[in-house]
């Protein structure tokens, strides 16, 4: 009832007083000053409107805009059709969350329809990218109303479009929009293309803000919701938003990637970033928490992006006249033009003032170009920054040539994959006196000493060790076409050159550094054997009376045997007891003589797991052996194995150093008036170094635990002005006939390349005590002792070739104890002569090292060379040296050192042959 009475108070009254008579159909029909519209900020119903009497309006042009309002526009007019045709009624407002047409019957009734991007797209009665409505009769008189309702730009352009005219305004309306898109897409292409050929990431962050622009103009057209997400009405309601913020994120960065100085404008790129940073966040927000973002906030967040990179692109390019800069500031200045222009079209009274803006087709045609014209500087002026570091790059490639070339250093670059030589400057070639032609594109071992080794296996080897590095350094050895070596030293690094990843060498000649090195080591080893000479010798006067007891015991022993054979009646126990006196004499002076060879002999470091209490136990019995009887050594040994990484030899060498120096400091150190003699105290101990530890000890490494070795005598002690000195070399406050000044400076050395330090405390007078610490080894673990008390009996033919008559028959006596069959012969040529003619019966040969004529290590060679197979033990009255070591590396089997017992040759001859 109500309906009625509302219809009938407008057909009565005559409300609307607008009236549209539309006569002929020969073109489209703009009314947007032919009808009456209301600013509804009550959110009236129909009946309410539809019985307001003021507040109607006319507009003087084709275009109604309230701009950014939440309010509802309300518009009426009489529609006469005087034409034969359907026609067609359209706001031309695209992005238009809804619209309600009202069309009043002559019947008294009206008919509603509904339409907007709150609906999906097949929901609209015309499937065109503007929303359409049908009037249904070809002719007659109808009064209309519509509600129009915007969270966006409320703008409509309202138009009347007979049926034989929709193909027409099909053609004009979507060709010049396809024509813009179609520009977009190709700009995108060609961007991408570029990317992906220079990889240059500028291209890439361009190719978004293209499609930014192209997203937010898919919306703004309408043919993204016509053709892409028809069915996503949220989609549609977040992509305006959406796009603009993906421009101004993508213009942000582009700014910062195109002008480059970051230093120079510091400032403002953190203004940029301010910016970018709340773009991103706007993006999470859209799409995790939309209904915060309103079109305030975006309109907000776009003049924030604008004001900002106008701001910085004035200073930049106008101010500090930054050529980049001010191209792209043009091209910004202009797109926001445009951005004016269009805004201005939403308000009526700045068309008032500027009527071309009434124009909606040369507003969109300005929008448009503004864009396609911002694309373009931007394309513009990131091809110029592309020319200028061409141009650059000609430039660098003649200063990185005359440097490549014109340097002093030796230079090469390699492939990162096959390692192959991809090309060298001069200094290189002139140093490996090579053509550029037999070195390019050629293996890494082309120039490499490879009969030293250095090989392209080695090479690889070396290279590897840079993964997860940037470089590498390393020594090797060069070889010239004339056979000539040199000592090179190598750094890699990777690079970048041309795109390609390659690794740069520099290479320096330090062939004279290597010699000196040499020289240099050599002398130390002089030096260091020299000093071990001068320890030994300060123990020769105790050694030989030590040894004079020794073979006093082994002498009296024999001749008291040999007069007990003689007796009618032999006494068995005596005979035991002077055999037990020989053996026990002999064992003492063997295990002295093996000592003092183990610790006098030329040898490299080898670092293993040593118990400390060991080595220090082997020195202790030199020193026991050799020290005046005046003196006394008091030891206390770590109750547990004090085990460290140490080399034996260096270790003992200098632990006997420092207990010499006591010994001298307590016996011909003494002024003559003091007595000789007096106590030595060894103790070895267990510290940790913590922060105070560290403190007063400098060159302790916190948090590691160090067993410490103090040697502490009361002897006559060192004074103030002496103990800075005392590692130096040759220094010594001893005579010249009792030291040369070397030993102490070898014992600092050796503890240093343990990885410890020596702390000295004296006091003139009262004594001197040092302290050597040394790292515990937490990860080694000592070798098993596998010592046996009795004699392995086996079976098997042996031949023994040593030059001396008396071992030859002790050895076969020995091995025929055992179950062996013994061969022997006196020197080399005669054990080979022995081989070839019973080479089938020999299981092995144990050979002495040094023999007149042919020596032990030709011997070895010829043996094996008529049976490669055959099994020798190497034997010498030396420890392991050169010459044992070099028959070992060439496959001897075992090594036995004289002087042995039964037990020790029964299991190594067992151990090679069973």
């Amino acid at each position: 009832m109500k309906k009625i009475c509302i219809i009938l108070t407008l057909f009565f009254t005559n409300l609307a007083h607008a009236e549209v008579v539309l006569n002929k159909t020969d073109g489209r029909v703009f009314i947007g000053n032919q009808l009456e519209y209301h600013e509804d900020t009550d959110n009236l119903s129909f009946e309410e409107i539809a019985s307001l009497k003021s507040g109607w309006q006319t507009s003087a042009y084709k275009s109604i805009g309230l701009g950014f309002t939440k309010s509802v526009c309300w518009i009426r007019f009489d529609l006469t059709n005087k034409t034969d045709r359907e026609l067609f009624l359209t706001f031309n407002a695209i992005n238009t969350d809804s619209i309600n047409l009202y069309i009043l019957n002559n019947d008294g009734s009206y008919t509603e329809k509904t339409g907007g991007s709150i609906y999906p797209f097949q929901h609209r009665e015309v499937y065109d990218k503007d929303i359409f409505f049908v009037i249904p009769e070809h002719s007659g008189h109808r009064t209309l109303y519509a509600r129009i309702m915007s969270n966006y730009i409320l703008e409509i352009t309202p138009e009347i479009v007979p049926s034989n005219k929709m193909p027409e305004r099909a053609v004009k309306t979507y060709l010049p929009i396809a024509l813009y898109h179609g520009i977009l897409l190709a700009l995108i292409v060609y961007h991408l293309f570029i990317f992906f050929s220079s990889k240059e990431k500028t291209y890439f962050v361009l190719v978004l803000l293209i499609t930014g622009f192209c997203l937010y103009d898919l919306a703004h057209d309408g043919l993204g919701f016509m053709f892409l997400w028809p069915k996503s009405i949220y989609f549609e309601s977040i992509v305006i938003p959406l796009s603009v913020t993906i421009v101004q994120i993508t213009s942000g960065i582009y700014i910062q990637l195109s002008v480059g100085r970051m230093r120079a404008f510091r400032t403002v790129y953190r203004l940029i970033n301010s910016y970018v940073i709340a773009g991103f966040v706007q993006l999470l927000l859209l799409f995790f928490a939309a209904k915060y973002i309103n079109t305030a906030i975006t309109i907000v967040f776009s003049l924030y992006a604008t004001l900002v990179s106008l701001s910085c692109l004035f200073y930049m390019g106008v101010v500090k006249r930054n050529r980049t800069a001010f191209f792209l500031f043009l091209g910004f200045f202009l797109f926001e033009i445009g951005s004016i222009i269009a805004i201005a079209t939403t308000n009526s009274t700045l068309i008032r003032f500027i009527p071309f803006l009434a124009n909606y087709l040369l507003v969109l045609l300005i929008m448009k170009f503004t864009k396609i014209w911002f694309v373009l500087i931007f394309s513009f002026t990131l091809a110029d920054k592309i020319n200028i570091m061409r141009r650059n790059l000609e430039i660098s490639e003649e200063t990185y040539k005359s440097i490549f070339n014109g340097t002093n250093e030796a230079f090469a670059i390699l492939d990162n994959e096959s390692y192959a030589l991809v090309d060298c400057n001069e200094r290189l070639l002139n140093m490996l006196t090579i053509e550029r032609s037999d070195i390019i594109n050629k293996s890494l071992d082309a120039t490499g000493a490879v009969e030293d080794s250095y090989t392209k296996e080695k090479a690889i080897g070396i290279i590897g060790k840079m993964k997860g590095k940037d470089s590498v350094l390393f020594d090797w050895r060069f070889k010239k076409p004339n056979g000539d070596k040199l000592w090179a030293e190598v750094a890699l690094s990777n690079v970048i050159l041309g795109g390609k990843k390659r690794i740069l060498g520099v290479i320096r000649d330090i062939s004279d550094r290597k010699k000196n090195e040499d020289e240099r080591k050599q002398l130390m080893e002089q030096l260091a054997q020299s000093q071990k000479m001068e320890a030994v010798g300060s123990l020769a006067g105790g050694l030989a009376h030590d040894f004079n007891n020794i073979l006093t015991g082994i002498m009296g022993s024999s001749s008291m045997l040999e007069l007990e054979i003689k007796e009618k009646e032999i006494n068995i126990s005596k005979i035991e007891k002077y055999i037990a006196i020989i053996l026990e004499s002999s064992q003492k002076a063997a295990a002295i003589v093996r000592r003092l060879l183990t610790m006098t002999k030329k040898s490299e470091l080898i670092f293993n797991p040593v118990d400390l209490n060991r080595s220090l136990t082997n020195v202790i019995e030199i020193c026991l052996n050799s020290f005046p009887k005046s003196v006394m050594i008091q030891t206390k040994y770590y109750d547990k194995p004090a085990i460290i990484k140490a080399d034996t030899t260096g270790l003992e060498q200098a632990l006997l150093n420092i207990l010499v120096n006591a010994s001298h400091a307590l016996t011909i150190m003494r002024r003559h008036s003091k007595s000789q003699g007096g106590i030595i105290a060894v103790k070895i101990d267990k510290q940790l170094a913590d922060e105070t530890f560290c403190k007063t000890n400098l060159d302790a490494k916190e948090n590691t635990t160090y067993f410490s070795v103090s040697v502490k005598d009361n002897g006559c002690g060192i004074d103030k002005n002496t103990i800075d000195k005392i590692f130096d070399p040759f220094f010594t406050t001893k005579s010249e006939q009792n030291g040369s000044g070397l030993g102490l400076s070898m014992v600092f050395n050796i503890v240093k390349l343990h990885n410890g330090f020596i702390n000295v405390h004296s006091e003139k007078n009262a004594g001197t005590t040092f302290i050597v610490y040394l790292p515990e080894d937490n990860t080694g673990k000592l070798p098993e002792q596998t010592d046996s008390d009795t004699v392995v009996q086996w079976h098997g033919r042996i031949l023994v070739i040593d030059d001396e008559m008396f071992i030859r028959t002790i050895a076969t006596d020995m091995l025929s104890d055992c179950g062996y069959e013994v061969l022997t012969a006196s020197d080399g040529n005669e054990g080979i002569e022995i081989f070839k003619k019973d080479t089938g019966g020999v299981d092995a040969i144990l050979l002495d090292t040094s023999m007149p004529g042919l020596s032990g290590l030709e011997t070895f060679k010829k043996l094996r060379k008529i049976d490669p197979s055959i099994k020798i033990i190497m034997s010498s009255g030396f420890s392991m040296d050169k010459r044992v070591q070099k028959a070992l590396d060439l496959g001897a089997d075992s090594f036995i050192q004289k002087p042995y017992t039964n037990i020790q040759l029964s299991r190594v001859v067992y151990d090679v042959i069973s």
